[in-house]
């Protein structure tokens, strides 16, 4: 089997297509892997690499993403080079995780893995009605659901959220993310705090850590592009681009991993702290509860006094910190990338033979 997969350089949306290209591969599948955005940076040419030396082949058109200001001509462009790399490789399967391309001229079976959105990100972030200027991005969106033989979203709340948005799809389901797990080995902590996501995203409510950082009775650290505009605070320091390995490092001696998310479909950064024993510190908000359960601590993500509290409540409660790690890892151990790769690889069989009805809930709990 062939297969054309896209994905953005922005995002979680990367680490889910690298990680689930390499398995693929692995699986005896070929993945040609179209990458689509703004400049690549020196660690996913790093990724890239990897992925070349597992058979994945890697094509990259750098352009505006279709949620960007003044998009469209790119995204015309864009799906002119898409349509250019389906003549060329002829695959059985597309599968999509950007909006831009699904309406490109094949008669081949289309799996649109909707990530997230503008308008649900509005939604949940800004509550207030998505302004005209998106007009064009909602209308690329709407007809991506309608063009797709099957949409898959990685939560059951985001997947409701979606089709509140832009209608039923006959054939609409869940399939959660996952990454590589290892075996859980005994991490030496220090007394910090870890977070890690584009800082610049007011769904991911760094702002309020940020804000918070004067009443934590503990150090702050925070992966990911300092936006000049941040001011410096005390007790935060700002790490920059990091390594997914330089992530993980960090992840490993954290306290516990913090983000008072607005909005999150999935949280793959989430996963990754609790694979190694982590407590999670997340915002109160449905996707993360349907996936976490009790194996999270839960903060209004409008409310400092509240996440100040659950801070230093664990920092200061090594019962607290223990249970919520275990709780954490155990729950982690649903979300690997053989659970993904193999419920994708039934998505894509029922579409070449028609032989499972999606709709049946066969697929939602691979």
């Amino acid at each position: 089997m062939r297969l054309i997969m896209t994905t953005d350089t922005v995002g979680g949306v990367w680490t889910y297509a690298t990680v689930l290209s390499a398995y693929l591969s692995d699986a005896g599948i070929d993945v040609i892997l179209a990458v689509i955005g703004p400049s690549l940076t020196r660690i996913q040419r790093t990724d890239i690499h990897g992925l070349e030396k597992k058979g994945v082949v890697v094509r990259y058109y750098e352009g505006k993403l279709e949620w960007m200001d003044d998009a469209e001509p790119d995204v015309v462009e864009e799906r002119r080079w898409f349509a250019g790399l389906v003549k060329e490789f002829e695959p059985a399967i597309l599968h999509f995780n950007n909006y831009g391309q699904v309406d490109v001229d094949a008669d081949i079976p289309k799996v649109l893995v909707a990530h997230s959105c503008v308008a649900s990100w509005w939604q949940a972030v800004k509550r207030t009605p998505l302004p005209s200027q998106y007009d064009f991005y909602v209308e690329l969106v709407t007809n991506a659901f309608r063009v797709a033989d099957v949409v898959v979203s990685p939560t059951s709340t985001i997947r409701d959220m979606y089709q509140q948005l832009y209608g039923d799809h006959p054939n609409h389901i869940v399939v959660p993310n996952g990454i590589p797990l290892r075996p859980r080995i005994q991490n030496i902590r220090r007394k910090l705090l870890f977070s890690a996501g584009r800082l610049w995203d007011e769904g991911k409510n760094i702002a309020l850590l940020t804000a918070a950082s004067k009443n934590i009775d503990t150090e702050i650290f925070i992966a990911g592009e300092k936006d000049p505009s941040i001011p410096e605070y005390k007790n935060v320091t700002f790490l920059g681009e990091l390594t997914r390995d330089q992530v993980s490092n960090w992840m490993r001696i954290a306290t516990a991993y913090v983000m008072p998310v607005k909005y999150e479909p999935f949280g793959l950064s989430f996963l990754e702290a609790a694979s190694y024993g982590t407590p999670l510190i997340g915002g109160e908000i449905d996707t993360l509860r349907e996936i976490w359960g009790d194996a999270m601590i839960y903060v209004d993500p409008d409310d400092k006094d509240a996440l100040v509290a659950a801070c230093n409540s664990l920092t200061g409660n090594a019962e607290m910190r223990t249970m919520y790690g275990n709780r954490a890892f155990t729950r982690s151990q649903d979300f690997s990338v053989e659970n993904m790769g193999k419920c994708y690889k039934k998505v894509y069989e029922s579409v070449l033979t028609a032989s499972v009805k999606l709709t049946d809930g066969t697929l939602n709990n691979c």
